[in-house]
């Protein structure tokens, strides 16, 4: 809802400047590179994390607020510390996604302050693929015109 009612006032905040139609489609699809990239930047940071972390066993602790943004996450026990999750938590079937008492396998970053769950696993691998599907489509495409 929100996103459409940001379209709506910079569209018309637009025609009120006085920008022509190819302009503000320039505009919308330089936008929309800056978010493909932004994204394809945020997966490769992940991935890398992913692939250096190492195999670690941990115990479902609890859910709540990141301590780097406003997202809840999912917090687990391992090796004696409480590490939260790197993506934001599943918000529906919580207890069929994250069940309490019973121990887990998990990737524990090399730095030892996050951890991947099997859905931040799953988020990570997708979100690299589609991501470099996407870049490269756009550089093909760019590269054509």
């Amino acid at each position: 809802m929100e996103f459409f009612l940001v379209t709506a006032v910079a569209v018309v905040l637009c025609i009120i400047i006085g920008l022509s139609s190819d302009t503000m489609i320039f505009l919308a699809a330089a936008f929309a590179g800056l978010l493909i990239i932004s994204s394809f930047i945020l997966f490769i940071w992940a991935f890398v994390n992913l692939v250096m972390s190492h195999r670690v066993t941990a115990q479902f602790s609890r859910i709540g607020k990141s301590p780097t943004s406003n997202f809840k996450v999912a917090y687990y026990i391992t090796e004696g510390n409480e590490l939260p999750n790197i993506f934001p938590e599943e918000g529906f079937l919580r207890s069929k996604f994250y069940p309490k008492n019973k121990p887990c396998k998990l990737r524990l970053s090399r730095s030892g302050k996050f951890v991947f769950d099997k859905f931040a696993c799953a988020t990570t691998v997708t979100g690299f693929i589609f991501s470099t599907l996407l870049v490269t489509g756009a550089a093909i495409f760019l590269l054509n015109i």
